[in-house]
């Protein structure tokens, strides 16, 4: 009698193992038979579409396609216009790969790679949620990028054109985030980014989003390197290192130092920051801004540097000067 039960769950195991293989079968089948540009414009659609929502204006020259072994939609020559930025993001080559598994858990996971000439930008297991199977729409829950910047020209990604200013350097480091854009206390962070030998000519500041400093002209700046170590955890931001130019190295123009903390809450912007900001600038720029020493009299410490703190609500915050 065990052998008969045996036998009929076997057989069940079996048919259903056929069926499984049938429908796999089907949908191969269906795929391969599907006209390829009907699903590069329906995914092309998609991606614009959800993007507008946002405000979010993006065009590209040529897409493509590739089913397996996982989705890949490879796009050239992409332009993207976001809100408030004063210049648009352009990259070469964009490829993004999402696997099936995550597709049909409503997830969007996998790999992105950008490139801008030379310049490349590595992002491993993202994992973006989404309203469903094909909607690509974003959904509730966590967003988890794991980035890894190899000698990114910061000319070459336009970083200082996004807020209207010309530069050069070049950006290496590591970004691991967890965040949720419902409650941005559980966010998690490892941020270590460091950027070296950037260069900012003099300029006008006649395209700088902010009003009041478009009358300004830039004096030339440059910084031998910037070193930054962020983390987050259990509601807190750490600056463990943030600073600004070399010690001893005559040649930056500006040195300055964060250290601090901000306490994250559900609204980002109204996280609360107890931070403190020293620095200090070079013979160069003080020739010419000859009035920056006035206006910084009461925060000027006994080395030459300058010090504030920084607390309350990130969209208010209040600096108020330390005393030597």
């Amino acid at each position: 009698m065990e052998n008969v039960v045996e036998s009929s769950k076997l057989s069940k195991f079996q048919i259903g193992g056929w069926v499984l293989f049938f429908f796999f079968f089907l949908f191969v089948f269906t795929l391969f038979r599907f006209p390829m540009g009907k699903v590069e414009g329906y995914v092309e659609a998609e991606i614009i579409k959800n993007l507008n929502r946002q405000g979010i204006q993006l065009s590209t020259r040529q897409s493509h396609i590739s089913l397996f072994p996982r989705l890949t939609l490879h796009f050239e020559k992409i332009r993207v216009e976001i809100p408030d930025f004063p210049n648009p993001i352009e990259l070469d080559d964009l490829k993004v790969t999402a696997s099936y598994w995550s597709l049909a858990l409503s997830r969007l996971s996998g790999d992105v790679i950008a490139k801008v000439g030379t310049s490349q930008i590595e992002i491993q297991n993202y994992s973006v949620p989404t309203q469903g199977l094909l909607n690509f729409a974003p959904g509730p829950g966590p967003i988890e990028i794991t980035a890894d910047l190899k000698n990114v020209s910061l000319s070459g990604i336009h970083l200082f054109e996004t807020v209207g200013l010309k530069g050069s350097g070049q950006l290496t480091g590591k970004v691991d985030l967890s965040i949720d854009p419902s409650d941005f206390s559980k966010m998690t962070l490892d941020f270590k980014v460091n950027a070296k030998n950037v260069q900012i000519p003099k300029q006008p500041l006649s395209d700088f989003p902010n009003p009041f400093v478009r009358a300004f002209t830039l004096p030339a700046i440059n910084l031998s390197e910037l070193n930054t170590e962020i983390r987050a955890r259990q509601g807190k931001m750490h600056f463990v290192t943030f600073q600004v130019g070399k010690d001893n190295q005559l040649e930056d123009d500006i040195h300055a130092d964060v250290k601090g903390s901000i306490t994250l809450q559900k609204v980002f912007h109204s996280s609360t920051a107890d931070l403190n900001i020293t620095f200090k600038f070079s013979d160069a720029i003080n020739r010419e801004f000859p009035f920056i020493k006035a206006i910084l009299t009461p925060a000027r410490q006994k080395n030459g540097s300058y010090k504030y703190s920084l607390t309350g609500p990130l969209n208010d915050m209040v600096p108020q000067p330390v005393a030597p």
